[in-house]
């Protein structure tokens, strides 16, 4: 059996889970995530006009073969303002991981191997953060600011931002105490080349878990300011915003705020078990 193999033999029991299987729920999961992300990208083309006409002699209709989510208080297709909505949605909450996921990684990056007064810095306006309240933070900075698409994703990730920072850190301090970092640095391999070639390339799988995982985060942020009406702005469809929109017939028509609602749902359940098994199979020692 050569080197290779028990790493191998590690990472082919991660794939399969705990119980040496994968979850047959897993493909639900995945076929969802993928349905999500198709609506997002084709969706606007094929169901905007549907998502924005009003009828007045179709508002509050159930769910039915002609409406399979039902109407909204105008007549609106509820199944097709959810597709459409899907895009700004994922937009919103791509870009905010994204600026989260650059701006912690280079700081955690920083603390971690710099240390010292720079570690001590980093990590005092990590608490600061942390003891503010997100919601806060965001409906604070979103008032004074406005609500366009990019101001939206810059404000959430600037909440999300801690997160990696003290991930990265965390993962930096174990690195750099390797053997293969000390023979590089001591054939007078400079900081920045330890930085990129060593270090974040390491640091790609802990964050990729961490990063699926405040996705769901993000979106569950971007519905909640989209509900208080800070987030996506009418006429343009969002899945808070329609939850918002059916708080007002929750006994007569309760399936305008239920389709959404259940769209929110599957979407952070399907991230979320899907990190969790990127997870598993990314650091299999955790099985």
């Amino acid at each position: 059996m050569d080197a290779a193999s028990p790493a191998m033999a590690s990472l082919k029991s991660g794939t399969s889970g705990r119980k040496g299987r994968i979850n047959p729920l897993l493909f639900f999961y995945l076929g969802w995530i993928a349905a999500v992300l198709l609506a997002a990208i084709v969706g606007p083309w094929f169901f905007g006009d549907d998502a924005l006409r009003q009828s007045l002699g179709q508002r509050l209709k159930p769910p039915s073969l002609a409406h399979l989510a039902g109407t909204d208080a105008v007549g609106r297709d509820i199944l097709s303002r959810i597709i459409v909505g899907a895009r700004p949605t994922l937009i919103i909450a791509s870009g905010g991981v994204l600026i989260g996921l650059g701006l912690g990684t280079v700081a955690g990056t920083l603390a971690g191997y710099f240390g010292g007064f720079l570690d001590r810095v980093i990590m005092a306006l990590v608490d600061i953060k942390l003891a503010f309240p997100t919601i806060i933070f965001a409906i604070g900075t979103i008032a004074v600011v406005g609500t366009s698409t990019a101001i939206l994703s810059f404000v959430i990730g600037l909440t999300g931002w801690v997160t990696f920072a003290r991930v990265q850190r965390a993962v930096v301090l174990r690195i750099k105490v390797q053997p293969f970092m000390e023979a590089a640095s001591a054939v007078g391999a400079s900081s920045t080349r330890l930085i990129l070639l060593h270090i974040l390339p390491n640091s790609v799988a802990p964050l990729l878990v961490v990063t699926s995982l405040d996705l769901v985060r993000v979106i569950l942020l971007e519905a909640s300011l989209s509900f208080l009406g800070l987030g996506v702005q009418p006429p343009t469809p969002s899945w808070g915003g329609m939850i918002n929109a059916g708080r007002d017939y929750l006994q007569t028509a309760w399936w305008v705020s239920l389709a959404p609602g259940l769209a929110i749902m599957l979407t952070a359940l399907s991230i979320s078990r899907v990190g969790d098994w990127l997870r598993d199979v990314l650091d299999p020692d955790l099985g």
